[in-house]
């Protein structure tokens, strides 16, 4: 059900190779950081985890205790001698001239070099079954657990409630204060997302809608804005900003490459189509790969379409893989 303070900080873009280096020191386990009993009457507040609109004055009451909590994640906290080694390896990943330049990382080797011990995950895990949790897994990566609950097992095992909010008519669901853990969990634990359904901030600005005529090509505004200066740009502007040409001269257009986009809206794929004939781009692979429910096209399909249509004229010849996760 909710949202997204945490979820960027565990998102990692990881993709081929192994690496030498600084993952040697990586591959040390420092062993489990859970060192006691865990007694749930020491607790820490996990803070910062309460969205500024959540306030009182538009709070509408807690949701009953049935309430479903679906698809949180518990972002995990890496060793500090593993912390250390990841920002060696990205330093080192992106000097230019280095002999570990763009040899990235697969999930599954991102987590065994930097993620938490397994001992300490199989701690957390069965702590949140005995709360009445379901588990669904630990990301690749080992950055989160993925669980399931209702509003009533959040209250009895992380001490904060879901309420609702009525923000400028419109309905939302919501922490009402910062989560709260066993202390001893804390050496482990970073945080809990999403625990709210507020929408992040689009900073795009729709200017009006136009007709697309297939046969000549021809975009029909429904109106003009007459103000000064207004600046467009298209694909050619694009290419010429950033010298792009010379690659396209040389054959390199991203054939054989895959880009990966993260969005939290679906897009239309025909107006994808519609926008690489106009700019007379050839035809590419749109994969659209959903982890869980269809988003659906939301607040956020202005800027899903951007990425998509200016990737796919950027590399005209690679394929875009849109993925979409229903916060």
């Amino acid at each position: 059900m909710m949202h997204r303070n945490f979820h960027r900080a565990f998102l990692c873009l990881v993709l081929v190779s192994a690496f030498t280096g600084s993952l040697v020191l990586a591959q040390n386990h420092p062993g489990s950081r859970i060192t006691g009993p865990i007694d749930e009457r020491v607790r820490v507040t996990l803070k910062g985890n309460v969205h500024p609109l959540a306030q009182l004055r538009y709070d509408q009451g807690a949701v009953l205790d049935s309430f479903p909590v679906q698809r949180m994640f518990l972002v995990l906290r890496r060793p500090p001698e593993r912390e250390d080694a990841l920002r060696q390896f990205l330093e080192e990943a992106h000097t230019l001239g280095g002999t570990s330049y763009h040899k990235w990382l697969k999930p599954e080797q991102f987590g065994e070099l930097y993620g938490p011990d397994d001992s300490e995950m199989t701690t957390v895990i069965a702590w949140l079954q005995r709360h009445g949790f379901s588990v669904a897994h630990v990301t690749k990566s080992k950055t989160a657990v993925e669980f399931s609950g209702t509003a009533g097992q959040l209250r009895e095992t992380f001490g904060t409630e879901i309420h609702t909010y009525l923000v400028d008519g419109e309905e939302h669901h919501a922490n009402d204060r910062d989560p709260q853990i066993p202390d001893a969990l804390a050496p482990v634990i970073a945080g809990i997302t999403p625990m709210n359904d507020f929408p992040a901030k689009s900073y795009t600005k729709v200017l009006g809608q136009a007709s697309f005529q297939a046969e000549t090509h021809a975009i029909t505004p429904q109106w003009t804005l007459n103000t000064q200066p207004l600046l467009a740009l298209g694909p050619s502007d694009f290419a010429v900003q950033y010298d792009l040409n010379p690659l396209y001269t040389a054959g390199v257009n991203g054939n054989g490459v895959t880009i990966g986009i993260i969005s939290l809206s679906n897009v239309d794929p025909t107006i994808v189509a519609a926008y690489r004939t106009l700019f007379g781009l050839p035809a590419g692979p749109l994969n659209v790969i959903i982890d869980g429910s269809d988003p659906g096209q939301n607040g956020a399909v202005v800027e899903a379409h951007l990425d998509v249509e200016i990737a796919g004229s950027v590399a005209p010849g690679a394929a875009i893989n849109l993925q979409l996760r229903h916060l």
